[in-house]
């Protein structure tokens, strides 16, 4: 079975291939075409192959569930127990493989994903080697960050002393009584608040629709004054 169409930039590369060894077809084709009314369900495990169009996908073992290994079976839905799924990751993580998850749409006439598969496949997609780095590259800083935090409080008095020794706490000291009087905190916060992003010159939109910046109200036309607040614009 080949699906030669993935989406750009996928990881597997332009088509997929998946390979059975001619036993466990057999078998799976057995027990996915054993009732009509109900979906079946089967795990399988595969390790990858790259080649020049892409990657097939070599399976090497696959599962049946037994009675009970079903949490829900129905003609619109089935899904595994949390023991079956979990027995079958953990084998494939000792393996080093992929799982597989295979089903079947008894009232369908040709082999597709439903919207619900599609939605499920996006919810629980594998995280891209990028995004693990960016993962791992994240858990480093806090470890990092943790480290320096306990160093800091484990040693907070020698630190103290050190800047004390240096000036610095004088200097600071200093510079708050002398600059950053309430005055000058309620200015600068003032100042902050008031702060707006300038908007783009030259589109139609843009002159023609803006925001007041004081409160933030729709504008429309070449307006002068802000009909909301009534602040110069």
């Amino acid at each position: 079975m080949k699906r030669l169409t993935t989406p750009a930039g996928s990881p597997l590369g332009r088509s997929v291939t998946f390979r059975f060894p001619r036993p466990s077809f057999d078998a799976l084709l057995k027990e996915l075409v054993k009732d009509s009314h109900d979906e079946q369900f089967a795990f399988a495990l595969f390790s990858q192959a790259r080649h020049a169009d892409g990657t097939s996908l070599i399976v090497r073992n696959v599962f049946f569930p037994d009675a009970g290994d079903l949490e829900h079976q129905s003609g619109v839905g089935v899904t595994p127990t949390k023991d079956f799924q979990a027995t079958v990751y953990l084998l494939a993580e000792q393996q080093g493989l992929g799982v597989l998850d295979i089903h079947t749409h008894p009232f369908q006439e040709v082999a597709q994903f439903s919207g619900i598969d599609e939605a499920e496949s996006i919810k629980n997609k594998e995280p891209t080697v990028k995004e693990k780095e960016m993962r791992l590259g994240t858990r480093k800083v806090v470890v990092l960050g943790l480290v320096a935090a306990v160093f800091l409080i484990a040693n907070a008095m020698l630190v103290a002393d050190w800047l004390k020794e240096r000036g610095i706490v004088d200097f600071a000291t200093g510079i708050r009584k002398d600059f950053l009087t309430g005055t000058a905190i309620t200015i600068i916060v003032a100042l902050l608040i008031l702060l707006v992003r300038p908007r783009p010159e030259g589109s139609i939109a843009s002159r023609w629709l803006g925001r007041c910046p004081v409160c933030d109200h729709r504008l429309l036309g070449r307006a002068t004054y802000c009909s909301a607040c009534g602040s110069k614009v």
